[in-house]
């Protein structure tokens, strides 16, 4: 694909980096406009997105350096080049989620409130940052066999191991960018629906889809440096959205219990 966009000088503008901050830029946009039409205290939701965007970048690292530990051991500067790739989506969305839950209680701000709106900004980020990944060739996917979409990867600067940059490859990357997209879309009319009467629905709702999405869509995933458990049966975003989906079905029971509890209005 094409992982450089261009050049200013001998610098390169990497295509994974600037999609990535796009994809930024639009879930703060979101956030921005709900918060907004809820009319949350103005002050308390922007930090609360600045938190939230600096605890994705903080979680999406932190796991990406722990599933590759000694390639960052080797140079330890890499750790801080999240530009030229390695930010794991799953770290990300669990970062994103602390940072806003912990500046929500700390800001007294209604903790669910902020995570159905998390979690709805965090599936429209996954969305279109999987595009870098795709074009940065990251991520890759497994051999797609005479599948008519499979993706040929050629760019010698592409992330894809120069073995398999002849290979037509499963386009994962554009697999978990519709499953994002179709997450966001449930997600959103459960908001619509749920919203106020149930909150932690949408957070429960948006963590259980995308769970699902993410443990299936990983066994078509071709990269095998993104860590394994169980005897190389399950990845590491395998066994943390299993996790995941634990605590959406939690937030989606207590909901519904707290709409339960809650006295009828007359």
């Amino acid at each position: 694909m094409y992982p450089i966009l261009f050049k200013i000088g001998s610098v390169d503008i990497e295509t994974y980096g600037v999609i990535t901050v796009f994809g930024y830029w639009v879930m703060v946009a979101f956030l921005v406009r709900e918060a907004r039409r809820l009319e949350l205290d103005p002050v308390g939701a922007k930090w609360n997105i600045a938190w939230a965007t600096v605890g994705s970048l903080v979680g999406g690292r932190l796991l990406y350096v722990i599933v590759n530990f000694q390639y960052i051991a080797d140079d330890p500067v890499r750790a801080i080049r999240f530009w030229e790739g390695g930010l794991v989506s799953t770290g990300s969305l669990m970062g994103m989620h602390a940072a806003a839950a912990m500046y929500a209680v700390r800001g007294r701000m209604p903790l669910w409130t902020v995570l159905d709106l998390a979690s709805l900004a965090g599936a429209i980020a996954l969305a279109i940052g999987r595009w870098g990944c795709f074009f940065a060739g990251c991520d890759y996917g497994k051999p797609a066999g005479e599948l008519p979409w499979g993706v040929v990867f050629r760019d010698a600067a592409s992330l894809v191991p120069a073995a398999m940059r002849e290979t037509a490859l499963h386009p994962v990357q554009l697999y978990l960018s519709l499953a994002n997209v179709a997450v966001f879309a449930v997600g959103y009319v459960a908001y619509r629906k749920l919203f106020a009467r149930r909150p932690g629905t949408v957070f429960g709702v948006v963590a259980v889809l995308y769970s699902v999405f993410r443990f299936v869509i990983e066994f078509w995933r071709g990269d095998a440096d993104r860590g394994f458990f169980f005897s190389d049966r399950l990845s590491t975003s395998q066994v943390a959205v299993i996790v995941w989906a634990v605590l959406g079905l939690a937030a989606i029971v207590f909901a519904r219990r707290s709409e339960k509890s809650r006295p009828a209005k007359s």
